[in-house]
């Protein structure tokens, strides 16, 4: 029996090909996320939008990924949204940030050898953890007309009492001017038989989201039935007009 000399030598080929890594999609999927760019400066309510050089994966997106600390190392509330490739960052504003804003952010990334690294779609994580540095400028932004959306998540139009529990929410597609937040521009009016009876001031809370405002009106436990009279409601927007909303809401307690 003659011997293919050939044969050792076609062996060893397949046996290389079968562990020397390809050209092509397997090598790109070896190759590190990394930052391309983010928004270095903002106003305190836009978002800071960060480019990554390929798709993230949104299961790996965390808190425990993504922190967002003042340039003195405290925590910030913020909301995360991703969009393929890029991740916006939003801070959570409330009165006290906006009165004493810190002049710079600071965003850490978490990279590899950290479990909670960001990865994006194929598996490649960062090569090493990142802080970005943003800088605030002191100010809130929004170039469009405030509108009432909903009251305690309620259309302004629809019909029929408003049910509440203590706390009235008033949602707003816009920025409601913080300073014209206060008990006595928000005044709730208690009926009874009929009768409209001196207001009630309520405590006040304001916070943003980007574009979007809220307030939230808390009332003492024993209030029951109340009106809101829009004319008599003084919140602004940032160009100083009043949103327009419905004459009158009747409120009744759940």
């Amino acid at each position: 029996m003659s011997f293919d000399w050939r044969l050792p030598r076609l062996i060893l080929f397949c046996a290389l090909a079968l562990v020397t890594p390809q050209c092509g999609s397997g090598a790109v999927d070896e190759m590190p996320l990394f930052v391309t760019g983010w928004t270095e400066s903002r106003s305190l309510n836009e978002s800071v939008v960060i480019d990554f050089s390929a798709d993230l994966d949104l299961l790996l997106v965390t808190e425990g990924a993504v922190r967002v600390v003042t340039d003195e190392g405290t925590p910030l509330a913020h909301q995360l949204k991703l969009s393929g490739p890029q991740l916006e960052v939003t801070l959570l504003l409330d009165e006290a940030l906006v009165q004493d804003p810190p002049g710079k952010l600071l965003i850490r990334l978490a990279g590899w050898p950290s479990l909670q690294a960001l990865r994006s779609h194929s598996g490649a994580s960062m090569a090493e953890a990142r802080w970005l540095e943003v800088t605030l400028e002191p100010r809130l932004s929004y170039a469009g007309l405030l509108e009432l959306k909903s009251i305690n998540g309620r259309s302004p139009h629809e019909q029929g009492p408003v049910p509440y529990d203590g706390v009235i929410a008033l949602s707003f597609e816009g920025v409601v001017a913080p300073n014209s937040v206060s008990p006595a521009s928000c005044p709730l009016f208690p009926v009874a038989e009929g009768l409209q009876l001196k207001p009630v001031l309520p405590d006040t809370r304001w916070s943003l989201e980007g574009s979007r405002s809220e307030v939230l009106l808390r009332v003492p436990p024993e209030s029951g039935s109340l009106e809101l009279i829009w004319k008599r409601i003084g919140l602004r927007g940032l160009d100083g007009r009043s949103p327009e909303g419905p004459l009158v809401v009747t409120l009744s307690k759940s």
